[in-house]
């Protein structure tokens, strides 16, 4: 059995219960005085922050070495042409470049991204994929005019606005349409949304 007497800490005074393992009398520090101790000794850094150290040079020091990991430091720029608008970019820190991992060149077009993959998926759900269909390309071919009622649709307008600018399949998927240039056309959110899934009436002219 541990032998164990009592002792007056060596930082504050209070009396703690030492035992075989503790420092000797006159150096042993209670729980409070030996965290304070070892809160002076430690060393700051990415390795103090990982340790439960939140100053600001601990929180400086993980924010650097995780970018350094995230980034993963290349000595030339590399460039990438952007899935969306076909602009090359520079991908890599250096000299301002995007995440190693970006496929696209802005924000913009990685929304854009996010869409089309929406659509891809949905086309092969229905097995009716063909190609990928970029939603900004297909309004500029149809200069941004509703293929429906030939209102002049906005860039800024979103959806779920009425007249936002959406894909519109003239044989919908549902009837054996495929996903491709061929068969979309654009046409505002209030117009596709009344057409539903009828095919062939793409000369109609909707009101509202």
């Amino acid at each position: 059995m541990t032998s164990s007497y009592e002792a007056a800490c060596a930082g504050c005074g209070r009396t703690v219960r030492l035992g075989s393992e503790s420092r000797p009398a006159g150096q042993a520090r209670c729980v409070k005085c030996r965290r304070e101790e070892q809160r002076q000794n430690r060393k700051h850094g990415a390795g103090g922050y990982v340790r439960g150290c939140r100053c600001d040079v601990c929180k400086q020091a993980a924010y650097a070495r995780n970018r350094e990991r995230y980034w993963t430091l290349k000595e030339v720029p590399t460039e990438r042409a952007c899935m969306i608008c076909g602009v090359t970019f520079v991908v890599g820190p250096s000299k301002g470049g995007r995440n190693n991992a970006a496929k696209t060149c802005s924000p913009a077009c990685a929304q854009q991204r996010v869409l089309v993959n929406a659509l891809d998926r949905g086309a092969r759900q229905r097995n009716a994929f063909v190609e990928p269909v970029i939603p900004t390309a297909i309004f500029e071919r149809d200069r941004w005019r509703c293929h429906i009622c030939r209102r002049k649709l906005s860039l800024n307008t979103r959806w779920p606005h009425r007249r936002a600018a959406t894909l519109d399949h003239l044989v919908p998927l549902s009837l054996g349409g495929k996903h491709e240039r061929a068969n979309v056309k654009t046409a505002c959110l209030s117009c596709n949304s009344s057409k539903g899934n009828r095919g062939g009436n793409e000369q109609l002219l909707l009101i509202g």
